[in-house]
C-alpha cells in the first residue's frame, strides 16, 4: 500500500450517509492500494477536535445532513479556515455542497421540485479531474434535497455543472463539491465522482493512469 501519514476528515452533520461515504472511500482504498486514516467528527465538535488535534488532513469532506445551511451558522468560521488552507481538498457532498457554496457568495432558494432518493440523468462535464473517456457521458446521480445553490454568482476560476439552473456541482483548485449523493446505490460509476479525491492522495493532484 502507498504510506500516507495523512488524514481524511469526514464531517458529519448527524446523517446516516456519513457512514455510506466512510465505507466508499474505504473500498477505493482497497483498490488504489491507498493507506490512510478516516477520522469522522460531528460538526458541532469541529472546531474544537480541530484545535485540539495535531494530525495533518489531506482531505475534509462536508458530508450531508438535514435541515437548512443557516441550521449550522456557527461552523462558518472553520469553513473559512480550511476552505482557505490551499493544502487541503475540500469535498462538499448535498448539504456541504450548499455550506461551502452559499460561504463562497452563491444564494440558497427552495427547489420547485424537491427530490429525495431520486436518481436523475446528467452530462458529466468535461472537467480535467475526470477521465478522458468519461467526460461527456450520460451518468446517473442519486439526489436527496429540498435546496438548491442557484447560479447567481460566478467565482472566480470555479467551473460549474447545472441542471435546471441549480448548481449540481463545483470544482476549484483544491475543491469540488456535489449537490447529489456520489456514493448512492442511485449513482452509476461512483468511482468518478471520487476520483480527484484519490488524485489528491496518491499523486498530490496529478492525474491517475486508468
Amino acid at each position: 500500500m502507498t504510506k500516507n501519514n495523512k488524514r481524511i476528515l469526514v464531517v458529519d452533520f448527524y446523517d446516516s450517509f456519513t457512514y455510506n461515504i466512510v465505507a466508499e472511500c474505504k473500498r477505493l482504498f482497497e483498490i488504489y492500494h491507498i493507506c490512510s486514516d478516516i477520522q469522522v467528527c460531528p460538526w458541532d465538535k469541529l472546531e474544537v477536535f480541530l484545535t485540539a488535534d495535531q494530525t495533518e488532513n489531506q482531505v475534509i469532506i462536508w458530508g450531508p445532513g438535514p435541515g437548512t445551511v443557516s441550521e449550522y451558522e456557527a461552523i462558518n468560521p472553520v469553513v473559512k479556515k480550511c476552505l482557505d488552507n490551499q493544502q487541503l481538498f475540500n469535498m462538499g457532498i448535498c448539504l456541504g455542497h450548499q455550506i461551502i457554496l452559499h460561504h463562497l457568495g452563491h444564494k440558497l432558494v427552495l427547489a420547485k421540485r424537491p427530490r429525495h432518493g431520486e436518481s436523475i440523468s446528467i452530462r458529466l462535464p468535461a472537467w480535467s479531474i475526470y477521465p478522458p473517456q468519461m467526460r461527456g457521458k450520460i451518468v446517473q446521480v442519486q439526489l436527496y434535497n429540498s435546496w438548491v445553490v442557484e447560479g447567481n454568482i460566478q467565482v472566480k476560476n470555479f467551473a460549474y455543472l447545472y441542471y435546471h439552473g441549480a448548481i449540481m456541482g463545483a470544482s476549484g483548485k483544491n475543491l469540488l463539491t456535489y449537490q447529489f449523493h456520489p456514493e448512492s446505490i442511485g449513482t452509476s460509476f461512483p468511482e468518478i465522482f471520487f476520483l480527484p479525491l484519490i488524485n489528491k492522495l496518491c499523486n498530490n493532484g496529478s492525474t491517475l493512469k486508468n
